[in-house]
């Protein structure tokens, strides 16, 4: 028996209607007529004998009455009976994958839920990341104009350091203003400069008021005259103005990346190779300032001592060790110029002062090349080691930064 829709024939009233052709039995394959017993398959619609198919008669009734049963009694032959219970195999297996399936997509759909809720966090990580990006760009170019721009409004300043400062019982800011461009003039003047005060800007000291000089920033009307004293500037090591040092009015962020050098230098000469030192070379800080770069060099070695005396450049035994107009560490006089007589005495200072010009120009043309290694106040304070003779009551006067008094 199957599970379909059946229907009976008692071979009355539900016996098939010969209009066309034959009903044969499935089993004897004669006609069923309508008044032999016989009952139709639900599945296949096909009639056979009850004889045939050997219903009991209990059976028959239940079928041919399927009212009394609640009208839902089925019956199937024997070939849709197997095939239907084939076919409910395949069913329950394609429910089977069914149920399997929907869960599939059940996990899927949570997942593409949290997909969802993944991509949406990181869309709003990647806006958030190209606003920072952005916001970082714009700091970075505001950075750099701003940099710019301060590198552009000390582009004709200097900053003198060591210049002595107006006594602070001055009256006011006019004349200490005019006390510091005098203080300008006198270093012009021992440099031999054509540059005067009337050729700077302005001048102002930095930073609070201590017992000790502060550095003087001197802005100039030309870039001309600014070079002129800056190229100049290292002869004031061979001068009476000596302690004074004349630098590039740098940013801080110059100032930074040169100290960044040093400190790179020291560093990288601390940790050299074994090969670098064998060939005598060494990490240096080169260059003026603000332009100044890290370079592998040879070392230079120290002066040679001869006789117990250092050997300077320039310097030497002989009548070429003293300078005309000036006198030896002992107190003697000089070996030429001394037996010509006070009247050559303006002579004898005038050429001192040229003679100490000369020097400091070639001491600085090789200030890079014999002291890679040393800041500017360091070489200075080297080469004033050999430095002879006493100042006068006026050059003290114009050492600490005062004008001379006026004749």
């Amino acid at each position: 028996m199957g599970a379909a829709a059946a229907a009976a024939d008692t071979g009355q009233d539900n016996a098939p209607q010969q209009k066309k052709g034959k009903y044969p039995c499935i089993r004897c394959k004669k006609n069923v007529t309508k008044t032999s017993k016989s009952v139709r398959c639900a599945c296949c619609e096909l009639w056979v004998h009850v004889e045939c198919e050997q219903i009991s008669p209990e059976l028959f009734s239940i079928l041919s009455n399927p009212e009394r049963f609640g009208g839902n009694v089925m019956w199937n032959c024997d070939s849709c009976t197997s095939s239907v219970s084939r076919l409910h195999l395949i069913v329950a297996a394609v429910q089977n994958e069914i149920r399997d399936v929907k869960e599939t997509v059940k996990e899927n759909t949570g997942a593409i839920g949290g997909l969802d809720k993944r991509v949406g966090s990181l869309e709003a990580d990647a806006a958030s990341a190209a606003d920072r990006v952005k916001k970082q760009v714009e700091s970075a170019e505001n950075t750099f104009l701003d940099e710019m721009e301060d590198r552009e409004t000390r582009r004709l300043n200097l900053v003198f350091h060591g210049v002595g400062e107006c006594p602070a019982d001055a009256a006011g800011g006019a004349e200490r203003i005019e006390w510091d461009k005098a203080s300008c003039q006198n270093i012009f003047r021992e440099l031999c400069l054509s540059t005067t005060a009337g050729d700077i800007k302005f001048c102002r000291r930095l930073g609070e008021k201590k017992e000790a000089a502060r550095p003087l920033l001197v802005g100039f009307f030309t870039d001309g005259e600014r070079g002129n004293v800056l190229r100049n500037a290292p002869r004031l090591a061979a001068t009476k103005f000596s302690e004074v040092q004349v630098v590039p009015d740098l940013t801080k962020k110059q100032r930074d990346r040169e100290a960044g050098l040093r400190e790179e230098m020291q560093k990288r000469n601390a940790t050299l190779s074994e090969e670098d030192a064998a060939k005598n070379l060494q990490w240096a800080v080169v260059g003026g300032r603000g332009e100044r770069r890290l370079i592998k060099t040879t070392a230079r070695q120290p002066p040679r001592a001869l006789g117990g005396q250092e050997e300077t450049r320039g310097g030497g035994r002989g009548r070429g060790t003293s300078t005309r107009g000036t006198t030896s560490a002992r107190g003697h006089p000089p070996t030429r110029g001394a037996a010509r007589g006070a009247g050559h005495a303006g002579t004898a200072a005038r050429g001192g002062t040229r003679s100490r010009v000369a020097a400091a120009t070639q001491a600085s043309e090789e200030e890079e090349e014999e002291f890679p290694a040393l800041n500017p106040t360091e070489a200075s304070r080297v080469r004033r080691g050999s430095k002879r003779g006493a100042d006068t009551q006026e050059e003290e006067m114009e050492l600490e930064g005062r004008p001379p008094e006026k004749r």
